[in-house]
């Protein structure tokens, strides 16, 4: 017949089955080593009293203290909240996607932002903009314009170890190549920096800032500063960031996220991260027209364009 147990740890108090009396386990409610009474009261004199009957309203259901019940109790309330932990992920992946790509949004503005502040140092310091390419003497393409920025961009160091007298791809320089600095690599495009491959180009040839006669300054810029295109992104090209290539504006597709090469974005639903003259990074809309695309790269076109013609 079931007794009146008492917790001497949490006070709770449980109707047991008589077969249990003198057992020892966990307590239900709050899991400490109890051992169960024998049917005896305290003082040994005499059974305890049996439970009243339950009335048909409130009844009462013995208590099994048992360890495979309380395992079976478990492996259940496990198994609830672990497929409510997959249904919550099932409806909130979508949330999880939409906030990375904001924050991939976010950090290739950043670097954008970056390296238009670094070219702009440059400028300052050497009076025009790096060129694209550094030759020899004889012509012959060595590096980009990425590794002579790279004191302006906190890389002193990395700039000591490069081998300016040699090509990107000499035995010593392509060494280096792992050790591109997080700045040219898209957060969108995880690979990127792993495999020294940056994401941020220039945008060369005539009636741009970097035409074949040589780079321009921002001082040249007679269109609005903050309306002039100083470096855009663009997909994974397999070339090392310490390697010679940018888009010549006579190849430039005028589509956003066009496909292929000689394109601007590719890596972001909507639209591309660019950064202007003035240092500041914005968005092109794929539904930018080609006629505000090239309206952006010329730096004396004379064009004055409104915000809703070309920032998304």
């Amino acid at each position: 017949m079931p007794f009146q147990f008492i917790c001497p740890h949490c006070f709770d108090k449980k109707w047991v089955d008589d077969a249990y009396a003198g057992q020892r386990g966990p307590c239900a409610n709050c899991g400490r080593m109890i051992t169960l009474p024998t049917r005896t009261d305290s003082t040994g004199k005499g059974p305890l009293p049996s439970p009243p009957e339950p009335s048909p309203s409130s009844p009462q259901t013995p208590v099994a203290w048992s360890r495979r019940k309380q395992m079976w109790i478990s492996a259940g309330l496990g198994s609830v909240l672990f497929g409510v932990l997959a249904v919550s992920m099932i409806f909130l992946q979508p949330g999880f996607k939409s906030m990375k790509r904001q924050r991939d949004l976010v950090g290739c503005r950043n670097n954008a932002q970056k390296i238009a502040l670094a070219l702009q140092a440059y400028c300052d310091t050497h009076g025009t903009y790096p060129p694209p390419v550094i030759n020899d003497s004889t012509g012959k393409p060595l590096y980009s314009w990425r590794v002579l920025l790279l004191p302006f961009l906190g890389h002193k160091d990395l700039a000591a170890d490069f081998n300016y007298a040699e090509p990107w791809d000499s035995a010593q320089n392509m060494s280096l190549v792992t050790r591109m600095p997080a700045v040219f690599a898209s957060p969108a495009s995880p690979d990127a920096r792993s495999i020294g491959e940056a994401n941020y180009v220039l945008i060369t040839g005539s009636g741009t800032l970097f035409p074949p006669t040589g780079p321009l300054s921002s001082k040249d810029v007679s269109d609005p500063t903050d309306q002039t295109l100083l470096v855009v992104e663009v997909r994974n090209g397999g070339q090392s960031w310490t390697q010679p290539g940018d888009i010549d504006v006579a190849k430039l597709k005028f589509q956003i996220n066009a496909a292929g090469k000689d394109s601007v974005g590719g890596n972001h639903q909507g639209g591309a991260v660019v950064a202007t003259v003035d240092g500041k990074s914005a968005i092109l809309p794929e539904r930018l027209a080609g006629s505000t695309f090239r309206a952006l790269i010329t730096p004396s076109g004379g064009e004055v364009l409104n915000d809703g013609e070309w920032i998304r």
